[in-house]
């Protein structure tokens, strides 16, 4: 590099910055325009819009749940550097119950969350989901699309899972939806024992399930960690269990609801590995 290039490059951050402030304003304003074209004033004044298990998300209509780990946010507990506001205290794992009246909620959204429950936790989420809902509110879910990880496995793809290393497919995917590669689980495989152990099945799936099942709750508790696998057609089965019928499976930034398509704020994570599906109350 040169040295009239050296010296250019504050220039050249200074510039950047300042063209990426500008189209945030204008992201803004847009966002800001549908949010009051869509929603009444007192809708937005009381935030009527939930985020669960929300990591660094914080915006000013929306409010957030999510559980405290012995005191401390997820974030805190993971040491992940930045600071997280929860305005409800809700625990998937334990069933809790959202504390907002039933058919008041106009908007709710979880991203990479639901891996996080057994089913039934994540049966009984969805459930809540519906309560709490108004009649033609939107619900959008995006989580691990386990269904690539099965593919990936069965293509003998090494290179799926980021950061694999010499680990087989098949120990990437039981970690990505288990407890079962982690040395403090009751049950625990090392990379060398998950091919055998994924072979004991007739369906991959199957193996997944069971993995899930011994997949200890109170180490769980501790660390947050996944203990469970999904895919479009689960989800939708959930989905259809607890009343939802208007459910529409899609991609990153194409949601159904105008205000879920700025990815500043949704469809952050891993949208290479992910599905995503709006469903619709009726």
């Amino acid at each position: 590099m040169s040295k009239s290039e050296t010296a250019d490059l504050p220039e050249r951050y200074i510039r950047l910055a300042h063209r990426q402030h500008e189209q945030d304003q204008e992201r803004n304003a847009f966002f800001d325009g549908i949010y009051r074209e869509l929603f009444s004033k007192a809708v937005l004044q009381e935030r009527n819009f939930i985020n669960f298990g929300p990591g660094s998300f914080w915006h000013k209509f929306w409010r957030t749940a999510d559980r405290l780990y012995e005191g401390k946010t997820w974030s805190e507990q993971r040491n992940r550097g930045y600071e997280m506001r929860i305005d409800l205290a809700w625990n998937l794992i334990e069933n809790t119950r959202v504390d907002v009246p039933d058919a008041s909620v106009e908007v709710c959204y979880c991203s990479h969350l639901v891996e996080h429950g057994w089913n039934d936790n994540v049966l009984f989420f969805f459930e809540e989901v519906h309560r709490i809902l108004k009649p033609g509110g939107v619900f959008r879910i995006t989580c691990p699309d386990s269904a690539l990880g099965v593919r990936a496995l069965r293509r003998g793809d090494r290179f799926y899972y980021p950061k694999q290393g010499n680990r087989p497919t098949s120990f990437m995917l039981l970690q990505d939806t288990s407890l079962v590669t982690h040395p403090e689980n009751k049950f625990s495989l090392l990379p060398d024992a998950a091919d055998a152990f994924l072979a004991g099945f007739d369906d991959v799936y199957k193996a997944l399930d069971e993995a899930s099942r011994l997949s200890d709750r109170e180490l769980q508790n501790q660390i947050g960690a996944h203990v469970n696998w999904f895919s479009v057609p689960k989800i939708t089965k959930f989905l259809k269990q607890v009343g939802f019928e208007r459910i529409y499976q899609n991609g990153y930034a194409q949601s159904i609801m105008p205000i879920l398509r700025d990815v500043r704020y949704f469809d952050k994570t891993d949208p290479h590995m992910s599905c995503y599906l709006d469903v619709v109350k009726t």
